[in-house]
């Protein structure tokens, strides 16, 4: 993705199956020199404060996946009400509850899209308070070994299957459990609405940073998530265009619709 990014960035309307089909940097440079490299200029907002920001505390639309992960938490929806989301376990030692809430607190501050609350009509920022996050934590430093096995896998099957309180901003959560020995294990609950892969990589790098004790670099806050939706829907707009146009023109050549079975029940779904 980065080097897709990069591609775009400099001009090269590459996609990402082109770039899997031939996973070298020769065939990539043959790409490259195959198109002609469009204005790069457009890829970059020359005035990134023109752009609007979540900090204006302003919805702004939902993407496509961001729409579809909503509509699979609705209790309604066939096999719904599961909310699509990442939980992950960490080990080590030494670490206290007071080190771990403030440096969530710190990325909540450098990253809006962390305290931004998701309405079925879009995303709103604002909603989680920053003054202070503090981490849950469950002592078991002086259980026996088998309750606290006990107690650790419930509460793994109970994270595991949480359905977090987005509509409130509840979009992560993090907890802290104190193990024997100066032991701790640290349970994540992300959910996806506000972070992919790349942003796992770089949430948990930024995180690990500050426990041992580093600073941030500086990042530029006028321009974020829903800057980038904006930049990105004013540069495809004539995509879209050519793309309606030509669909619209072929509409009278399509098949029919498909007949789709009627009267599903629901119990047989898999």
């Amino acid at each position: 993705m980065r080097w897709l990014h990069w591609f775009r960035k400099n001009g090269y309307r590459l996609t990402l199956r082109e770039l899997y089909a031939a996973p070298t940097l020769a065939a990539w440079n043959q790409l490259m020199l195959s198109r002609s490299p469009e204005n790069a200029e457009e890829e970059t907002p020359p005035d990134e404060s023109s752009w609007p920001n979540m900090t204006e505390s302003t919805p702004f639309p939902l993407t496509p996946v961001q729409h579809a992960y909503l509509t699979g938490r609705m209790p309604g929806q066939t096999l719904g009400g599961v909310g699509c989301h990442l939980y992950q376990e960490f080990e080590g030692h030494c670490l206290t509850g007071v080190a771990a809430g403030a440096g969530i607190t710190t990325l909540l501050q450098r990253h809006p899209m962390l305290h931004i609350a998701f309405r079925p009509t879009g995303s709103r920022s604002g909603y989680r308070n920053l003054t202070g996050t503090a981490s849950p934590f469950n002592d078991l430093r002086h259980n026996d070994a088998e309750s606290r096995q006990a107690y650790l896998d419930a509460l793994r099957q109970r994270l595991s299957h949480r359905l977090l309180r987005v509509e409130i901003g509840e979009t992560f959560d993090f907890q802290l459990t104190l193990l024997p020995d100066n032991r701790h294990r640290l349970h994540v609950n992300i959910d996806l609405l506000i972070m992919d892969a790349s942003s796992f990589t770089l949430f948990f790098d930024e995180l690990n940073a500050l426990l041992a004790g580093e600073s941030l670099p500086a990042i530029d806050t006028r321009y974020d998530f829903r800057s980038y939706l904006l930049h990105q829907q004013k540069i495809n707009q004539p995509l879209r265009d050519d793309a309606r146009a030509y669909w619209l023109a072929k509409a009278s050549t399509l098949p029919p619709r498909a007949r789709l079975a009627a009267g599903l029940r629901t119990r047989h779904a898999t």
